[in-house]
């Protein structure tokens, strides 16, 4: 039984992980992994009848609708949406303003301000004719994303 389990978590685990070393050494029984494992894992069922580990599933943070989330930018990053995107003043006012000396910039959106700040950005690193600058605007697109895949502003529909 263990060897089986193992296995399939070894293949579902990153493999740095310390749960990965957890299952590798044994020092981690199988009835732990597998609660450990069962709801942060996203299995897909195959034709066969096979369970294939697809991903860990991503939990949001449930936010109220106009709740701001926040953005860390650095100077760079704040310059490439001020200067190279078609971004509304809208979105860029609040980046012209300075963050004080030694912190970390972080600018606040709505859901919907950074879809469409992502969206800008995206378009820009579509239509750049430098590499240098459209690699920046993807990297920057990414991290937006990841905000972005990380609150949801929608009903739980799971709640009564």
């Amino acid at each position: 039984m263990w060897g089986r389990l193992a296995a399939w978590l070894a293949a579902c685990v990153p493999t740095g992980s310390r749960h990965a070393r957890r299952i590798r050494n044994r020092s981690l029984g199988y009835r732990s992994a597998a609660l450990l494992f069962a709801g942060s894992w996203h299995l897909e069922n195959r034709d066969n009848g096979q369970a294939v580990c697809v991903g860990p599933v991503k939990r949001r943070k449930q936010i109220a609708v106009d709740e701001k989330v926040p953005l860390e930018l650095t100077e760079r990053e704040r310059n490439l949406i001020v200067k190279h995107t078609f971004a509304g003043c809208g979105l860029t006012d609040r980046l012209r303003i300075v963050p004080s000396p030694g912190r970390r910039p972080s600018y606040r959106f709505t859901l919907d301000d950074l879809d469409e700040l992502a969206g800008y950005v995206a378009a820009e690193a579509n239509h750049a004719k430098v590499k240098r600058l459209e690699k920046e605007l993807r990297q920057l697109y990414g991290r937006i994303a990841d905000v972005l895949e990380s609150y949801t502003d929608e009903p739980d529909e799971s709640a009564p």
